[in-house]
């Protein structure tokens, strides 16, 4: 078992964060009837990449990086 233990690029501190960044979240309302209507529609999705994005902060002295894969 592999353990990684990240240093801060500006401190050299250990304790440092790595979590998924949290995006905002898209709403939209519809009445039921709304809804239905459009969801008989015949829809077109093209192929995407989907990245996930993740948030490096250095809890010492607040050093931040952000990388998506």
């Amino acid at each position: 078992m592999n353990i990684d233990i990240i240093h801060c690029d500006s401190c050299g501190s250990t304790n440092v964060l790595h979590e998924p960044k949290r995006t905002a979240r898209n709403e939209s309302h519809f009445t039921m009837s709304q809804f239905i209507e459009k969801h008989k529609q015949p829809q077109m999705q093209y192929d995407v990449y989907l990245y996930t994005y993740y948030i490096l902060l250095c809890k010492d002295c607040g050093h931040r990086l952000e990388y998506h894969v």
